[in-house]
């Protein structure tokens, strides 16, 4: 039987591969991001930032994402550089 799952170091691989045989950078982002919203986050939980858990906030931190913060709040996200590692 073929393991069909893949797991984040996988699809970022496949990314970086993408890239180097003409994939654009957009588009790996968005397999990675389409990854990590499937598998590791709520999507209706990124949708509203102001309602992440301390858990899903510490998750993609350590992915390497940073938050901004408005009236103490998350109102938006981005990735590190370095970041997904």
């Amino acid at each position: 039987m073929m393991r069909t799952e893949m797991n984040l170091n996988e699809v970022v691989m496949c990314a970086i591969n993408g890239v180097e045989v003409g994939d654009t950078k957009k588009e790996a982002v968005m397999s990675i991001t389409s990854f990590v919203e499937a598998n590791y986050i709520n999507k209706a939980t990124i949708q509203d930032l102001s309602n992440l858990s301390i858990s899903e906030i510490e998750k993609l931190y350590e992915m390497g994402f940073e938050f901004h913060i408005n009236d103490g709040k998350v109102a938006g996200l981005i990735l590190r550089q370095g970041g997904l590692n």
